[in-house]
């Protein structure tokens, strides 16, 4: 790597902490900022409309004053698309997530997070590893949506994103009921094919406890019709 693609690749973000939420590129997130750091943070731009942060999430979400311990180093950064300012205590933040990133150092911590960032690539996966992924991907990602349609994707979004791989990726994960810390690790993902196979298991986990969860309920509804009818017998039976 040459050195203007090492400086383009490494910068200098102030960082927001979210409780319980990942941001994904592409991904508009509303978000209701009234801890300390973070108001400072947005006090401190002078104009929102340019501003990019790193945003990541905590390990836990019950810290008040997350220092950079508390915290994932694995993030997306973000623009700040609307900031209205609600009384004295809060603001409400509009981000739309931009690229993915892995923290290298923090640089402060008062009076709010900075950090030194590399900006993680995509590039570099083979076409026919990403086109067979992508396959099983979107054959686990129908299956999905058909299980659980309030999941609000579509068949058709996922068709619209197949050429697409990272877009349908941030997709799907941005939807996934699937915990902070699976949704951090295809962010800090090595390359498109990582981010692939993961997100790939995290669906078929969630078909699979889909189909064992109907399959079980499916057992239960049949065990209790079985017994209503033996009790429904029985009543016939002391009538006669």
């Amino acid at each position: 790597m040459g050195n203007k693609e090492a400086q383009a690749s490494h910068t200098q973000l102030p960082i927001l902490a979210l409780r319980n939420a990942v941001l994904f590129p592409g991904a508009v997130m509303p978000v209701v900022i009234g801890r300390g750091k973070s108001k400072r943070l947005l006090e401190s731009r002078e104009d929102h409309r340019t501003t990019v942060i790193g945003v990541v999430a905590q390990k836990d979400k019950s810290v008040e004053n997350p220092t950079p311990e508390d915290l994932h180093w694995a993030g997306c950064t973000g623009q700040l698309i609307k900031v209205l300012k609600n009384g004295k205590e809060t603001y409400h933040v509009v981000i739309r997530g931009v690229d993915r990133f892995k923290i290298k150092a923090f640089e402060q911590e008062e009076p709010f997070l900075m950090a030194e960032v590399e900006l993680l690539s995509e590039a570099g996966a083979e076409d026919h590893q990403v086109d067979a992924l992508m396959r099983s991907l979107r054959e686990s990602a129908v299956d999905l949506v058909n299980m659980v349609p309030e999941l609000q994707i579509k068949a058709s979004d996922i068709q619209d994103e197949f050429e697409h791989p990272s877009r349908l990726v941030y997709l799907l994960l941005t939807h996934l009921g699937v915990s902070v810390e699976e949704k951090v690790e295809v962010l800090e993902a090595d390359g498109l094919v990582d981010m692939l196979n993961k997100t790939l298991q995290l669906v078929m986990q969630q078909v699979e406890i889909l189909r064992i969860s109907q399959r079980i309920s499916s057992e239960v509804k049949g065990e209790l019709n079985k017994s209503q009818r033996e009790y429904m017998l029985r009543k016939q039976l002391k009538a006669i």
